[in-house]
């Protein structure tokens, strides 16, 4: 029993000031040993795991209660080793502080056996892999315990240690360095995001610039086919008109030829009257007084079918220059036609190369569309990394607040033991009045009562952080009623609120809402760090109120804070991705982008923000009424 409390004490509290009269400091390094035991897993899995204690017999004897015990499955057997030259293998060392000096001796026999040493108060860290820091001496009434580890030492002899071994004892330089390790790879993830999102952003203005060409080219396309148009409309009334003058033409011909042949006719007759008639007069010599006249009417008639010949040659010549216009119409017609045809080539010309830019532009969409995949991808890497941020100061804070009530308990235990060490005593003399009995049971009610609040205030916060720390983790709908449950995020959060001496309060309506709590943590955690980090500054009493309403077909919830306000350009910038008021600070400008793209995306609700300077901001999220898993 004396070791099995000891090591339940040293696993939550083995840094805490304790009382020398409950327990001793060899107590608390047989309960430290058996923590290292749980909490170190050895290559090998033997069910007996040993330990050897070199030359301090005081030593062997106070880790003996550990002998034929059982932890984590494996038997412990110890021993005492009287050649520390010639030391046998095993799964433990001890080296006490009475024989230090002989540690290096001690690391260069069990080096890349698997061996685990453990040493009190070495000089250096160095060599060492777990240190535990003794400051006890018989003259001080009180005494301090701590460890130190090395890892990288553990690590070489192929040792695996559980980080809860660090939280539990460790120091906070440990600790430091396990958060230090986490915030690296997140600002490493950070400057990958920022490089995405600038290389996006660049990406856009190229696309911009190729639709504001294509733009030009679709306008200088429908000019073109508006002036195609308006030349086919020409192209048909010439056409028109051209056939309208060839029918004329036609017409023209066909009464020159029918003039033509007639005139032709009466020609040939003319010649065959004179003809005849000359033949009558050489023959007919005598009866030329006759004929005389005869043959005057025949040239007068003569002369008329000349004048009729010449007038129809006119006409002819007048018929001619006609053509000769016509055809000059025409060669106009085809100059316009050959501007058409030159016009339908630059058309094809443009439309090719439209067509190119389309293909060119659609490439570059694909492209785009490539980009906007993998910023969704590491925007959902930033979201998981800001989860794992908000656990590990989660882890922190319950760690911290867990101190207090136990450290309570603890002291009250203490208490109770020396009251009834005292009261047994008395009774064993039989000295024990009445009074001092009543007044004991009264104490010991009273402690009782105080352990139980105290154990019940542990109870709530561990049930707390598991629940909040699973929901982070596990990405899973579930019902909640969102003002217990944002009372318990913001309970996780409490450390963080009391170091920088904000109060706060969740009021208002309890709806059911089914969601990803973890999403819901994840808004609420980025909203008071942005108010602790922005808003308060010398604020002397800074506040933070949380308010819920259920109205009909949605839930509402408003985060209040009474710092110092935003400006509209603020205002407006508040929900963009990088922008920070405290650029070079620390700011990231990350946390509000994130709680909208929870919000709209993930929740399918709405958020705004209403401020106003020096009297505070509020941020309204809208979430509808029986949400279903998105």
């Amino acid at each position: 029993m004396r070791f099995v409390c000891a090591v339940l004490l040293t696993g939550l509290i083995c840094s805490l000031k304790i009382s020398a009269q409950n327990f001793s400091p060899e107590d608390f390094k047989v309960a430290l040993v058996g923590q290292f035991i749980k909490n170190i897993e050895w290559p090998h899995n033997d069910a007996e795991l040993s330990i050897i204690v070199p030359q301090d017999r005081n030593m062997l004897s106070t880790l003996s209660v550990l002998d034929g015990e059982v932890i984590e499955g494996k038997r412990i057997s110890v021993s005492f080793a009287s050649d520390i030259s010639n030391l046998p293998d095993a799964d433990l060392v001890y080296i006490s502080k009475e024989v230090i000096g002989n540690l290096d001796n001690v690391l260069a026999l069990m080096r890349g056996k698997g061996t685990l040493v453990v040493t009190e108060n070495s000089p250096t860290l160095h060599n060492v892999m777990i240190n535990i820091v003794d400051n006890s001496s018989a003259q001080n009434e009180t005494y301090r315990l701590n460890f130190q580890i090395n890892r990288p030492n553990i690590v070489f002899e192929q040792l695996t240690i559980d980080p809860e071994l660090i939280l539990f004892g460790g120091t906070e330089l440990d600790v430091a360095t396990l958060y230090r390790e986490t915030e690296t790879a997140m600002q490493s993830l950070r400057d990958e995001n920022l490089q995405t999102l600038q290389e996006l952003e660049q990406k856009r203005q190229e696309l911009n610039e190729q639709q504001a060409k294509l733009l030009g080219l679709e306008s200088n396309f429908s000019e073109l086919e508006d002036r195609l148009k308006a030349s086919q409309e020409q192209l048909n009334k010439q056409q028109k008109a051209l056939a309208e003058t060839n029918q004329k033409l036609a017409n023209v011909n066909s009464d020159y030829v029918a003039a033509k042949e007639d005139s032709e006719q009466k020609l040939s007759a003319a010649k065959a009257d004179v003809e005849e008639q000359i033949r009558i007069l050489s023959s007919l010599e005598q009866q030329v007084a006759q004929t005389n006249s005869l043959l005057e009417v025949k040239d007068a008639e003569l002369q008329a079918k000349d004048a009729a010949l010449e007038d129809t040659s006119e006409r002819l010549i007048e018929k001619t220059e006609e053509v000769q216009q016509q055809a000059e119409v025409i060669d106009k017609q085809f100059v316009i036609i050959i501007t058409i045809a030159i016009s339908l080539l630059v058309f094809t010309i443009m439309t090719l190369i439209v067509a190119k830019m389309f293909f060119k532009n659609r490439s570059i969409t694909r492209e785009l569309e490539a980009t906007v995949a993998t910023l969704k991808d590491a925007q959902e890497q930033l979201i998981e990394s800001e989860k794992l941020a908000s656990l590990g100061q989660m882890v922190a804070g319950v760690a911290h607040e867990i101190n207090t009530p136990i450290g309570v308990v603890v002291t009250s235990s203490s208490k109770i033991g020396e009251d009834a060490a005292t009261c047994l005593k008395k009774l064993e003399d039989k000295s024990l009045k009445r009074s001092e009995m009543e007044r004991f049971l009264t104490v010991l009610v009273e402690t009782d009562r105080l352990i139980q609040s105290n154990l019940e205030r542990c109870s709530n916060l561990i049930q707390n952080f598991k629940q909040v720390s699973a929901d982070q983790v596990v990405a899973e709908n579930r019902d909640i009623h969102l003002q217990n449950y944002i009372h318990d995020v913001m309970t996780t959060l409490s450390v963080v609120m009391k170091r920088n001496k904000v109060t706060w309060k969740v009021t208002g309506d309890n709806p059911t809402q089914n969601l990803d709590p973890g999403l819901l943590s994840q808004v609420i955690n980025n909203l008071t760090n942005n108010a602790i980090n922005h808003a308060f500054g010398d604020n002397e009493n800074p506040a933070i109120n949380i308010e819920i309403k259920s109205i009909e077909g949605y839930d509402q919830i408003k985060f209040t804070d009474n710092g110092r306000g935003m400006d509209e350009v603020t205002k407006k910038k508040i929900f963009d991705p990088f922008f920070t008021t405290k650029r070079g600070s620390g700011g990231t400008g990350l946390g509000m982008n994130i709680v909208y793209n929870l919000v709209t995306s993930k929740l399918q609700g709405t958020v705004s923000v209403d401020s106003e300077l020096n009297v505070g901001t509020t941020i309204t999220i809208e979430l509808p009424s029986n949400i279903k898993p998105a």
